[in-house]
């Protein structure tokens, strides 16, 4: 009797990496220096780089506020010199 043939593919032939050798994959000159060591050395500038992101976009936001709140002050709406509502003035009869 024939042997029937299995047509799924098993998680073990797709799981696996293509082996290929490290010469092959451009690694021929593979540094002496751990690699966490390289990780540290960018990792380390990740906070003074995200607190000074930080402090220019809070002195950007208060300089922008200022400037607002300046216009408003400079536009705002005064019934002291309307002219339309002075009291010395007769109403229109």
């Amino acid at each position: 009797m024939p042997r029937a043939r299995n047509t799924e593919k098993s998680y073990d032939s797709v799981a696996r990496p293509a082996i290929t050798t490290d010469e092959s994959a451009g690694l021929t000159a593979m540094p002496d220096t751990p690699l966490p060591w390289y990780t540290w050395q960018i990792s380390k500038w990740i906070p003074p780089v995200a607190g000074a992101m930080g402090s220019a976009i809070i002195a950007l936001y208060a300089r922008r506020r200022r400037l607002i709140l300046e216009s408003q002050a400079e536009h705002a709406y005064r019934p002291s010199e309307d002219p339309r509502s002075r009291e010395d003035e007769e109403p229109p009869s």
